[in-house]
Formats: C-alpha cells, sequence, structure tokens
C-alpha cells in the first residue's frame, strides 16, 4: 500500500512540475522512498503553508494563481485522456 502511494505521489508531483507549478521536484523513487527537491535556503526549510506569514493581498494573488494553475492541469489532463482514447479507439492515424 505504501509502495503504491509513494508511486502516484511520484506521478503527481511529476506532472504538477512538468506544468510549472511550484512544487518539490520528485528526483527519484524506489520502493516506497521517494526523493524530493529540497525548498528552503541555507539548510532551513521553506515555511509550511499553514504556518507563512501572508497578507491578503498577496493571499489573494496566491488564491488566483492556484485557479489558473488548477485550470492549466486540467486541460492539460482532459487533453491527454482524448488523446490517450482516441489512440485506443484508433481515430488517430
Amino acid at each position: 500500500m505504501v509502495k503504491a502511494w509513494a508511486e502516484k505521489e511520484y506521478r503527481n508531483l511529476n506532472r504538477l512540475w512538468q506544468c510549472g507549478v511550484r512544487c518539490p521536484r520528485p528526483r527519484m523513487l524506489r520502493n516506497h522512498v521517494l526523493l524530493m527537491e529540497f525548498i528552503g535556503k541555507n539548510g532551513v526549510a521553506a515555511p509550511r503553508l499553514k504556518d507563512a506569514e501572508i497578507d491578503v493581498d498577496a493571499a489573494h494573488v496566491a488564491y488566483l494563481d492556484c485557479v489558473r494553475l488548477m485550470c492549466e492541469l486540467l486541460i492539460d489532463t482532459t487533453v491527454l485522456v482524448l488523446i490517450k482514447r482516441s489512440w485506443h479507439n484508433h481515430d488517430c492515424s
């Protein structure tokens, strides 16, 4: 079960990173161990979202950025599903 979770997490992080979402870049997956890029400076981890100090205007900009990225991911995923279906149904030549 843990191995399946790690594989799914690796795929999801890789997909997010390739779409330009600021997230840890997955580097390697072996068995149930997922190695990711370190997010922070000088060995100090970046704050977790719940610990980040952010004002209302910056939060609004971050929200809009998140919505834009989610729309891009949805469009990319939809296109991939349509291509896969077309290929499977031999509609692509």
